[in-house]
């Protein structure tokens, strides 16, 4: 999950480092687990997209992580279980009914 970029508009550094800082002191006070990392395009590719710094946010249920998306105004997210496959989560579609198990939701 990142804060770049948020809705696929194109922002400056200052706003994306902004809205970073705000992802992470969200996710730390709401006791959320979380490494930095960062991801990009595969070496070799066309070189449209540039490195993303983004956060692993350990412990959130698939309805958790896009409601955090979605606080953070992104597109998508990825979601994965231990054992299964990684899930591209769209948080542009309308929310359903929240899961018993949706835990760790933003505050």
């Amino acid at each position: 999950m990142s804060g770049r970029a948020t809705g696929s508009v194109a922002r400056s550094e200052a706003e994306n480092a902004a809205s970073r800082q705000a992802l992470d002191a969200a996710l730390h006070a709401a006791g959320v687990a979380f490494w930095p990392g960062v991801g990009g395009e595969p070496e070799g590719g066309p070189g449209r997209w540039r490195d993303e710094v983004h956060r692993l946010a350990l412990g959130l249920t698939a309805g958790a992580a896009l409601s955090w998306g979605r606080r953070f105004r992104q597109n998508a997210v990825l979601h994965v279980r231990r054992g299964e496959a990684v899930r591209l989560l769209d948080c542009r579609a309308a929310p359903s009914a929240p899961d018993a198990d949706d835990a760790v939701e933003p505050r």
